[in-house]
């Protein structure tokens, strides 16, 4: 399960903004504990953030988009996943 939300939020073409919360933090004048702290919570804000946003792409182009490999809902298995990734944009 956890590789269909993986496929259908599309988490590789996004991965590399994950760590960029890491570049916005005061390193000088803040404990090294605040800013793991600081950028954990960022990194996972946005990771759910860009999960969320593909994953509405995803849905809203399924009937333009002809590649399975770009959109993982479209093909035989495409019609299926849709209710469970309308089930996983509302728990996003």
């Amino acid at each position: 399960m956890f590789s269909t939300v993986l496929r259908l939020t599309r988490a590789k073409g996004f991965a590399h903004f994950i760590v960029l919360p890491f570049a916005a933090l005061p390193w000088r004048g803040t404990s090294v504990e605040q800013n793991v702290l600081w950028g954990v919570r960022g990194a996972v804000t946005a990771g759910l953030l860009l999960g969320y946003a593909y994953l509405i792409n995803n849905i809203r182009d399924r009937k333009l988009d002809t590649d399975a490999a770009k959109n993982p809902l479209v093909g035989p298995d495409g019609d299926a996943l849709v209710p469970f990734a309308r089930g996983l944009c509302v728990a996003l």
